[in-house]
């Protein structure tokens, strides 16, 4: 006795049902390409904001240890013993000199980067360049120690250049120019069994046109 099902419809009526979920598998690809649509126009903007900030910079931190120049400074030109204090350093590796300069290769868990030690004023002024020019960024850093009280005033200036737009747009909206220096004084500080707060510079003297 027939109930009024063509052969045909308990065909497509089974077919139906062996491909259960269709609808949920195509609305699944659906929101992976908004996802990714998304993504590619982040990554977009993130390069045309990247390219309109300046590839060279400069910025400036300092800080007060209680303690003498010269210990600073030995602690600054032991380049050595970086690892004892600088925790994000996992090596040194101390490379031939180049032009009389002290070379030395820093190893991190992210990269390892060449330096070369451009001047060195005992218990004054010392300046360290990133000597690998293959790097999406580079520049130098000028230490200056100044005494002050019973203690040593440490400023440092970052002279940088950030190459790679991406790099770039990080560098200024992300991390910002000073994270790398606060942690450099917050270590030293340390090493020293002290605190520090890493602060700006004061603003030099405005100069009057005579």
């Amino acid at each position: 006795m027939s109930n009024g099902t063509t052969r045909d419809e308990r065909v497509g009526a089974d077919s139906a049902a062996e491909t259960p979920g269709t609808g949920g598998r195509l609305k699944g690809m659906h929101l992976v390409l908004i996802a990714l649509g998304i993504l590619v126009v982040m990554a977009g903007a993130v390069g045309i904001i990247g390219a309109m900030v300046p590839v060279a910079h400069s910025a400036s931190r300092t800080a007060l240890l209680h303690t003498t120049p010269d210990q600073v400074w030995n602690r600054l030109a032991s380049i050595e013993a970086y690892p004892k204090w600088r925790k994000e350093l996992t090596g040194v590796e101390m490379l031939p000199p180049h032009n009389g300069h002290a070379m030395w290769r820093e190893k991190s868990r992210s990269n390892n980067i060449v330096m070369e030690q451009d001047e060195a004023l005992p218990n004054r002024r010392m300046v360290a360049r990133i000597a690998d020019t293959t790097l999406p960024f580079g520049g130098r850093w000028t230490f200056e120690l100044k005494p002050e009280g019973t203690g040593t005033r440490i400023t440092i200036t970052e002279e940088g250049e950030v190459r790679n737009i991406f790099f770039r747009f990080m560098s200024r909206y992300v991390f910002g120019y000073t994270a790398s220096m606060d942690q450099y004084l917050g270590s030293l500080g340390l090493s020293f069994n002290e605190e520090v707060t890493p602060e700006d510079p004061p603003a030099a003297p405005a100069t009057s046109a005579s």
